[in-house]
């Protein structure tokens, strides 16, 4: 009919298959030359990287898993002297229930908190060291942290700095903490990230710089992030927001997935998860826990007052995004120096030196 214009006709259904088989041919091409090189050199291409994105975002996780599977048969696991610290005298069974919980939800809540001692110590340095304040402007010059005056919503301190700390340095050694991550990540797990940072209530909206907008972590194949409140956190302090069950294979719907790597509006998030499953996480100084944040999540933005936790990463290889090695130097912790002597995979992403 005149006038009336006429829509271009969608590819044949073959075309739409092979042209699909070509792309996942290619990013899984790319993928297993990095895997290779990673081999060779501990560093994974960048190519290889967003090929592993790509995977997780089309296959709706299956890809990592697959890859997760595959590491776990190329080691066999460790065993630690006992299985007590921080987060409690595990047993076996504790082991498996708190596994089993993150495994269904995403997420675990412990029921006590790391002690006063160790958060006020923490605390103390974080009121004294140099950190970099980030903002929606970019990375500001280092600064010590003014909790009166906040001149932007994020302040981060560098890695080396925090393993310099006493409590640290135990911490990542604690028997309960590397038994939970060993568990989860199905092989001995790899100490990926130590890091700790104030969140402000500087700008009083969500800042994607701070991690306030949801989203998803894809760094590696595997991980398991530990989390500790070393200020309370209230409704109002910026509380850890977590959607349950989201971290699973086919749990992050492809509508989303299709955006890619990328921050995701609360709106979306509540359209397509039940307000039951969005869970705010809120406690007092020395709340623990666990989080597989493959999940979607967010730092939720602070109307008040300011928040400060200290993180921890540990994952079942370094392959993925970039990463900076870190220094085990020979005036820490003789118990850190001497596991890092003999579980040296846990340790690895860390030069560990020895005096002459």
């Amino acid at each position: 009919m005149r006038g009336v214009p006429t829509l271009p006709s969608s590819p044949p259904r073959r075309n739409r298959f092979l042209a699909a088989v070509a792309e996942y041919r290619y990013y899984i091409t790319r993928l297993l030359r990095g895997i290779q090189t990673y081999r060779r050199t501990g560093r994974s291409p960048d190519d290889a990287y967003q090929s592993m994105l790509a995977l997780h975002c089309r296959t709706q996780g299956l890809s990592n898993d697959m890859l997760a599977w595959l590491l776990k048969t190329k080691h066999r696991p460790v065993t630690f002297p006992h299985t007590n610290g921080v987060l409690g005298n595990l047993t076996g069974a504790d082991l498996d229930k708190i596994t089993n919980a993150v495994r269904e939800d995403g997420y675990y809540i412990f029921p006590h908190v790391l002690p006063p001692d160790v958060c006020q110590r923490l605390l103390e340095f974080a009121l004294i060291a140099e950190c970099k304040p980030v903002s929606e402007a970019g990375v500001l010059p280092g600064s010590v942290y003014q909790r009166e005056r906040p001149a932007a919503e994020t302040y981060r301190f560098s890695e080396q700095s925090l393993l310099e700390i006493p409590d640290v340095q135990k911490l990542i050694t604690d028997y309960s903490i590397l038994a939970l991550a060993h568990l989860y990540v199905g092989v001995p797990p790899i100490l990926d990230l130590i890091a700790m940072w104030w969140s402000t209530a500087f700008a009083r909206e969500a800042s994607s710089e701070s991690a306030q907008l949801y989203h998803f972590d894809m760094d590696r194949i595997r991980w398991l992030k530990f989390f500790f409140y070393l200020t309370d956190v209230g409704p109002e302090n910026g509380p850890h927001c977590f959607v349950a069950k989201s971290h699973k294979r086919k749990g992050q719907p492809l509508h989303l997935l299709k955006r890619g790597y990328v921050r995701i509006p609360d709106a979306d998030i509540e359209t397509y998860y039940p307000a039951d499953d969005i869970k705010e996480i809120t406690g007092p100084t020395g709340t623990m826990f666990v989080a597989d944040t493959r999940a979607f999540h967010k730092g939720k933005p602070l109307k008040e007052g300011d928040r400060l936790i200290l993180q921890f990463e540990f994952t079942n290889s370094l392959f993925g995004g970039a990463y900076t090695k870190g220094s085990l130097e020979p005036h820490f912790d003789p118990h850190l120096l001497a596991l890092a002597a003999r579980y040296k995979r846990i340790y690895s992403k860390f030069s560990l030196q020895v005096t002459s």
